[in-house]
Formats: C-alpha cells, sequence, structure tokens
C-alpha cells in the first residue's frame, strides 16, 4: 500500500501539543475530516492560537465555537497537556518519529494517539488476534493458546480488550512473556469492559495501552469500528477466532483486507453460530489457521527474519500432535492417558460422568489419570466437573 500522503508532506512539522490537543476537541469535526484539514492548513498545529486560528476552524466546523466555548476548549487542552507532562500517559503526532510507521500507511491513520505502557511495542512486528465477545470455551482456549504460541515468536500481540476471543489474546500473550498492545474504544485512562480492570492495569505496566480518543472518553458504540481500523493498521495481519454473522471482528476483517494485510481466520464447528463469521471467511479467501505456524509461514520475509521460530514437523508414529503446539513436539501418554485424552473435544466440554462411563475407569483411577493430564496442560477444568481438551 501507498504512505498516506499525510505521513509525507508534512512529516517535519514542528507540532505545538496544545493546538493538537485543541484541534482534536473541536465540535463537528470527524477524524477523517481534521486529517483533511491539518493536510491542507498544516500552520493550525505549529502557529500560536490566535482570532485567524478559531475564524479558519469555524468555516470548516459545522458549529463555529464561541468565544466561551474557545476558552472551555482552551482550558481543557492544558489540563491535558499537564497530565501528559506530569508522565500519566503521552501522546504522540502523526509527524513524530515515534508514530508507528505501519499505521501511517494506512488511508486515514489517527492524527495522534494517546499511549500508556511500552510504547516501544509499537515498532516491533505486530498481529492482531480478535473475535467474538461471547466467546465459547473452545474459542478462548484457541485464542490463549495461539496468543501465546505467537508471542513467543516474538510477534506482539494486537486486540481490543473487549472480553472474550480479544481478551483471551492479551492474556495468552502475557503468560508466554511476550508483548501485547490493547486498542480501546475509549480514552487511554478508561478501562473497559469494567471486568477487564485488572488486565487493564496490567497492559499499562508490560504491555502497552492505545487510544486515538481524548483521555477521559466514554466507550461509546460509534468508538469501536474507528478503533478497529487502528487494530489491523498496527498489524502485519490479522487473525479472527469465532465471529457470529453479525460479530465487529467482521469489520476489523474488512479493513485488513482494505489495507492490504494478510487475513487469517480459525474454523470452527460447523453448528456454532460463532464460527460463521470465521467459517465464511475462509470461503471468502481468508487463510486457514489449524497450528500457530500456519500464521507465521504467510508472514512477508523481511518479518520472518526478524521472530525466533522454526517451520513445523509433521506427525508421525502414531504419536499425539496437539494443535498449536510446539514445533515437532509429540506426546507420549500411557494406555489410560490416551484413552482419556481422546475422548475430549476442544469444541465441547465432557462432564466427569461421561469419561466414568466410557472408559471404564474407577474414580480414583480416573482422577489420576485427570490430573496428570491437568499437571501436562493436555486439558482444562472447567467449573462443575467437566473437562476440555487444551489447544497447545
Amino acid at each position: 500500500m501507498e504512505p498516506n500522503p499525510a505521513a509525507s508532506d508534512h512529516g517535519l512539522l514542528d507540532v505545538n501539543t496544545l493546538n493538537l490537543l485543541m484541534l482534536l476537541m473541536i465540535p463537528g469535526l470527524g477524524k477523517r475530516k481534521l486529517l483533511e484539514i491539518v493536510q491542507e492548513a498544516p500552520f493550525l498545529l505549529c502557529d500560536p492560537v490566535d482570532r485567524h486560528f478559531w475564524l479558519y476552524l469555524g468555516k470548516k466546523s459545522r458549529q463555529p465555537m464561541s468565544s466561551r466555548e474557545a476558552g472551555t476548549c482552551q482550558a481543557t487542552a492544558r489540563q491535558i497537556e499537564e497530565r501528559i507532562s506530569s508522565g500519566e500517559f503521552s501522546l504522540v503526532h502523526l509527524f513524530a518519529p515515534g508514530y508507528p510507521a505501519i499505521l501511517r500507511q494506512i488511508y486515514d491513520p489517527p492524527l495522534a494517539l494517546f499511549l500508556k505502557g511500552r510504547t516501544e511495542l509499537l515498532h516491533h512486528p505486530c498481529l492482531a488476534i480478535v473475535g467474538a465477545r461471547q466467546a465459547t470455551d473452545y474459542g478462548v482456549a484457541i485464542a490463549e493458546t495461539l496468543a501465546a504460541r505467537l508471542a513467543e515468536t516474538g510477534l506482539v500481540i494486537v486486540a481490543g480488550m473487549a472480553k472474550g476471543i480479544d481478551s483471551a489474546a492479551h492474556v495468552g500473550s502475557l503468560k508466554s512473556g511476550g508483548g501485547t498492545i490493547a486498542v480501546l474504544g475509549s480514552g487511554v485512562d478508561v478501562a473497559y469492559p469494567s471486568q477487564a480492570r485488572r488486565l487493564y492495569q496490567r497492559l499499562c505496566t508490560v504491555g502497552c495501552v492505545v487510544s486515538e480518543f481524548l483521555p477521559g472518553s466514554r466507550p461509546n458504540p460509534q468508538n469501536f469500528p474507528l478503533r478497529n481500523r487502528i487494530i489491523s493498521g498496527l498489524s502485519v495481519g490479522t487473525v479472527i477466532v469465532e465471529a457470529s454473522q453479525h460479530s465487529g471482528s467482521l469489520i476489523t476483517a474488512r479493513l485488513t483486507m482494505e489495507q492490504n494485510r494478510e487475513l487469517y481466520a480459525v474454523p470452527g464447528p460447523v453448528h456454532s453460530p460463532y464460527s460463521i463469521g470465521t467459517n465464511y471467511l475462509i470461503k471468502q479467501g481468508a487463510k486457514l489457521v489449524q497450528i500457530w505456524q500456519d500464521v507465521v509461514e504467510d508472514l512477508p520475509l523481511h518479518i520472518q527474519e526478524r521472530l525466533q521460530w522454526r517451520p513445523a514437523s509433521d506427525s508421525a508414529g502414531g504419536e499425539v500432535s496437539p494443535p498449536f503446539g510446539s514445533a515437532g513436539q509429540k506426546l507420549k501418554l500411557t494406555t489410560e492417558q490416551e484413552t482419556v485424552y481422546n475422548l475430549l473435544l476442544f469444541e465441547r466440554k465432557t462432564h466427569l460422568d461421561t469419561l466414568l462411563d466410557k472408559t471404564g475407569l474407577g474414580f480414583g483411577q480416573l482422577g489420576r489419570v485427570i490430573l496428570e493430564l491437568i499437571t501436562r496442560e493436555l486439558i482444562i477444568e472447567l467449573p462443575g466437573q467437566y473437562y476440555l481438551k487444551n489447544v497447545r
């Protein structure tokens, strides 16, 4: 994709932070309109604010600001500037060296990003993993393990911190010690959803939190389609794990293709409503992901060369080789362990009573085998004595 002209025409602008903040809060200016105005009149970002500044913007916005509104705008901008100076969060704009180069290349890059945490992650190779909020046990396990394996190669995992697949992707990356970036549909200082507050706090320290919305902004519904272009725009590719027919993840998939980035999808059970979107994407040309190497092997060569990985090995000798396992990894199981393992599914949980009935093992014997498989992280125990095969 050709670089956005806004990224090159004014690359040496000496941007005044206060001017930039005031521009971001002008009523009646959408994100794309604001970018057009800045391209047309770069002086707005640099020159001292005077009457000409407000007159010019008054002609461009739907509702010109009164003197009182302008004063309020200026005061609010100063407060945010002070919070930036205090180190509560940082700000990087489109014309700064610290702005992510890959994000500059999209059609409508955000004029500015507010950041918390490890901002250097924005300059590593990134991969988005997103999907359904109301995810199944299968989808969450897939997303978490896939994110962990890909993060171990050096890819930074990007998601939206939404419950379900997005949160699982962040958690998987963190568990593996990898980097992860959350792109919010609220202000960078607003944890949403509230259930993700602990995850948000962790991301603010060991990961990175990003937003184009002003600090304090609430998570309005119209914000999320806008933030999706940043999720895909920061990434060399996007993996969709579970998506219903009307999932917002399909918006991210469309944006990924429009931005000329790689699109991947994990197939799901044909009977599941959360597989409709992913299976449809595969039919439309998205690349099917069965093991994590399917993603890495498809990335551009210059990205692969920056990662730590090896090609997947073929299964052999009747040994169990689970999806998303380390390259060449085989599972050596006892007869009892293999019996229990083969009765469990990735996509649907199985109750203890079913295992007792089908294996013929005694309660104590089965309990020992289950504990062994859990210890080896081959299966997952769910509430209510249910078990699920773990995607490793």
